[in-house]
C-alpha cells in the first residue's frame, strides 16, 4: 500500500484527484464526469490507464518517470 502511494504521489494533479474520487469518495464514473466536465467513459479511460501504470510500476515492470 505504501509503495502504491508513493507511485500515485508522481501522477499529476488531475489523475490523483480522479483515484480519490473513484476509490476514496466512493463516486461513480458519471458523477466524476460531471464533476471534471468529461463524459463517463472519458474517466473510466483514464483511471484504466493509469491504474495500468501504477500496477506496472508496483510489480516493477513499467516505466518510472
Amino acid at each position: 500500500m505504501l509503495k502504491a502511494r508513493g507511485v500515485i504521489a508522481t501522477l499529476p494533479e488531475e489523475i490523483q484527484k480522479l483515484i480519490a474520487l473513484r476509490f476514496f469518495a466512493d463516486k461513480t464514473y458519471a458523477e466524476i464526469g460531471q464533476m471534471i466536465h468529461r463524459n463517463e467513459d472519458d474517466v473510466r479511460l483514464l483511471l484504466k490507464r493509469f491504474l495500468v501504470r501504477i500496477r506496472q510500476q508496483i510489480q516493477g515492470d513499467g516505466p518510472s518517470d
